[in-house]
């Protein structure tokens, strides 16, 4: 960790408003686009976003200052998202998910990623959040697993019925576009 980033935490947990703006700055724009990831819109993701800031502040005192801040606070930002995410579940009384490989392969910027985005946003919820959390953010499927409540075959399972969505969603859109 870098100096500056641990007199701005320390100033975060004596309640400093200027190293807590800071840390927002620093920590949002890194954080924003996982949580659109998860939860398809800006408005939610936002509003995750400033829930996660409220747990920052309330735990950075307990932060492991040999640890990345920014690997921390994704960790907060995913699991505020998969709780949303279930909330909203639970509100709506979704069933099972039962629909039917395709590797694809973001980069951080440019067409092919926001195509990716919105491919992605047709998924059903569970496909969407393991091919999120084990393509892009690299979790093993023991982790996802856990964070999911089911099983690692589950875990596999939902992976490859996403890239299969994925693939034939893809498909059809590149169909459409060519037929233009």
């Amino acid at each position: 960790m870098l100096k500056d980033e641990l007199n701005i935490i320390e100033g975060c947990v004596s309640g400093d408003r200027n190293c807590q703006y800071k840390l927002y700055k620093h920590l949002s724009p890194k954080l924003l686009p996982i949580g659109i990831r998860y939860l398809k819109s800006k408005a939610e993701a936002e509003d995750c976003l400033q829930e996660v800031f409220i747990k920052i502040f309330n735990n950075l005192k307990n932060f492991n200052k040999n640890a990345s801040v920014l690997s921390w606070a994704t960790r907060i930002m995913i699991n505020s998202a998969l709780t949303r995410i279930r909330l909203n579940a639970r509100n709506q009384n979704l069933t099972d998910i039962s629909y039917a490989e395709y590797v694809f392969q973001p980069s951080e910027s440019g067409e092919e990623y926001n195509e990716l985005l919105s491919l992605m946003f047709k998924l059903p919820t569970h496909y969407r959040i393991v091919f999120n959390m084990y393509v892009i953010e690299g979790y093993a499927h023991k982790e996802i697993a856990e964070s999911m409540g089911f099983n690692e075959s589950t875990s596999r399972t939902y992976l490859l019925r996403a890239r299969e969505m994925l693939r034939e969603l893809h498909q059809k859109q590149n169909f459409v576009y060519n037929e233009k």
